[in-house]
């Protein structure tokens, strides 16, 4: 294992050649490195070797004192991590979202709010980012150059005539292209609920997925208990309640078991989970083939669940408690293999949204990476005179 480090500094002079009106300036700049090693010799060559690539590849911002153009180098690359970052920072809270969602723990309706919102913010991110605020007003920069100057900041090496310039333009992505990439980041996690209203299906806002229809298993939530590592099992029914009403003497409707774990003596789970929060439910499954002629109609249900789990005592062993809870819901169908369709819709709006806002910002990256190249630059020790980069 490294038992020796090293740190080393560096004072040089930077020098620049202006790629706007080609003025030659340099200035001051310090850096330093630390490195460990298992000697001290070679701890002293890795910190620097890594010092030498930060003088060869790091700049400080400072104006052109002529034309007080900062340079693509210096601005850009500032920019090139802010896309980069925002790009990748967001992929995987698209996917914990999305993983969330699938396992119930978001519900669409809420996730769609969520999704949507964070693409538009990063559209906006993207925007903002994008635009080369540094050189906006070359003479405003120009004052700040000559009070650098004044200070022994910033030196001017070779002079060239200033230009006749006072703003650089802006990169924007512009027109038709911009219009659809920022659309093609947005609109696409909304597509399950677009087809759910210009289809007119129904939704159901308790129940999970929210679109009902004949065939489709349908889960209603009984809310939260604490339990030992989250075990819990039991038994439910269903009972529609306006069999009458709907003009039916009686339809199937199952309803599937209901537990995550079965138990016995002893029981076993990560500290954290020992104590900790379940969810209670009751998976419903429409599989009454007369439900597909029942579209727009509204199913009175009451939903029994006979419930256990296991919860641990004062005297640190755990204690099994019973639970019967009844609850009168409604539930609204849809035609036969909406809930499907709306579902798969959901999954694939959602995952060519998260393609798109990945490309969007790609393409602001990439732009800002081709245009953050500037005119070689020069490093040479703080104590000798500046030559003339074309001497």
């Amino acid at each position: 294992m490294p038992n020796s480090h090293s740190t080393v500094s560096m004072r040089v002079f930077k020098e620049h050649t202006c790629l706007l009106c080609n003025t030659v300036f340099k200035y001051r700049m310090d850096r330093i490195a630390t490195a460990s090693a298992a000697t001290a010799e070679v701890a002293e060559q890795k910190a620097l070797t890594a010092l030498e690539g930060k003088l060869k590849t790091e700049v400080d911002i400072h104006p052109c004192p002529v034309c007080g153009f900062y340079q693509p180098e210096m601005v850009v690359g500032r920019r090139e991590v802010r896309h980069y970052n925002t790009i990748w920072l967001s992929v995987p809270i698209y996917i914990v979202i999305f993983v969330a969602a699938l396992m119930d723990l978001i519900s669409f309706p809420l996730t769609t709010i969520i999704a949507t919102s964070m693409a538009a913010a990063i559209v906006l991110m993207h925007v903002l980012f994008a635009p080369e605020h540094f050189n906006s007003t070359l003479n405003t920069n120009l004052l700040v150059a000559c009070d650098e100057v004044k200070r022994g900041v910033l030196r001017l090496v070779k002079a060239e005539p200033k230009p006749n310039v006072s703003s650089v333009p802006v990169f924007r992505i512009k027109g038709a292209l911009g219009l659809a990439l920022s659309v093609a980041s947005i609109l696409p996690f909304l597509a399950g609920d677009l087809r759910a209203l210009v289809s007119r299906w129904h939704y159901n806002s308790c129940w999970y997925p929210p679109i009902a229809s004949q065939g489709d298993t349908m889960r209603y939530h009984f809310g939260y208990r604490r339990s030992f590592g989250r075990i819990w099992t039991g038994q439910s029914t269903a009972e529609l309640l306006n069999a009458k009403e709907l003009g039916v003497t009686t339809l199937d409707i199952g309803s599937a078991p209901n537990s995550n774990e079965k138990y016995g003596e002893e029981l076993s789970a990560k500290e954290d989970q020992r104590d900790s929060y379940f969810e209670l439910y009751e998976d419903v499954i429409l599989n009454d083939a007369r439900f597909g002629n029942m579209t727009g109609q509204t199913l009175k249900l009451s939903l029994n669940l006979n419930a256990e789990y296991p919860v641990v005592n004062e005297y640190k062993k755990y204690e099994v408690h019973f639970l019967n809870q009844c609850q009168f819901a409604e539930l609204t169908l849809s035609p036969p293999g909406s809930g499907t369709a709306y579902k798969w819709t959901w999954i694939i709006g959602y995952i060519v949204g998260t393609v798109c806002s990945v490309l969007y910002g790609t393409v602001f990256y990439m732009k800002a990476k081709r245009t953050s190249i500037g005119l070689p630059t020069r490093v040479y020790p703080y104590t000798e005179d500046a030559p003339s980069a074309q001497s």
